[in-house]
């Protein structure tokens, strides 16, 4: 975030505007994160997650990781219903499971002298596999990747996306970061800001509205 309260709206905004919430969670969002306590904040995004369902939340049209328990659901409600939403909906998703796991057999097959393409999935040059989170979290904790990156870690301690050990503190959250960038613009660098037109997380609404106050 750079600021917290624009980018919440920012996230607000672009998920009651790509259908992803209704507008009740929507205006629960813009009145519990503008302001009001964290834990108000925390319930109504837990409300919008909710509502959102089982999407990437990072690249909202990508198709999503099928962890083995999101499968044994799957499973359970097309055996249960084959002809109700779910079922169909559960249906799909197998097909389209077994449709990857026939890729990225078939392209493992053409990729045996590259080895790291093949551990990680890959089934295209233009397409990262679905559960890349969890690939890229194998990678990072290879020690041998660690001291390429000077980014070495105690034997003990495991790198993840998030970490419980990073204590993120809800008043340091909430300071802008809008005044570091007017101290660096008079010096003329050069400074990149972009967010992903289809990131639900830092979505270029807020982006857009804190690029302006500068």
């Amino acid at each position: 975030y750079t600021y917290s309260v624009i980018d919440e709206w920012g996230a607000a905004d672009f998920w009651y505007n790509h259908g992803l919430i209704p507008k009740d969670v929507y205006n629960d969002l813009l009145s519990a994160c503008t302001g009001a306590t964290p834990s108000k904040c925390d319930d109504a995004q837990n409300a919008a997650v909710a509502s959102m369902g089982p999407i990437n939340p990072y690249a909202i049209f990508d198709d999503v990781c099928l962890s083995p328990s999101v499968m044994q659901l799957a499973r359970a409600r097309a055996h249960s219903a084959p002809h109700s939403p779910y079922g169909v909906v559960a249906k799909q998703l197998e097909a389209r499971q077994r449709e990857y796991e026939k890729q990225r057999s078939a392209q493992s097959s053409l990729t045996m002298n590259a080895p790291e393409e093949h551990e990680f999935g890959a089934v295209s040059q233009d397409e990262a596999p679905p559960c890349i989170d969890n690939y890229v979290t194998a990678y990072l904790n290879r020690r041998d990747v660690q001291t390429a990156i000077h980014a070495e870690l105690p034997p003990n301690i495991q790198w993840s996306v998030c970490s419980n050990l990073v204590n993120y503190n809800y008043a340091d959250m909430g300071q802008s970061i809008v005044p570091v960038y007017r101290r660096l613009l008079p010096h003329k660098l050069r400074i990149l800001v972009y967010s992903g037109d289809v990131d639900g997380i830092v979505p270029f609404p807020g982006t857009r509205v804190w690029l302006d106050a500068l």
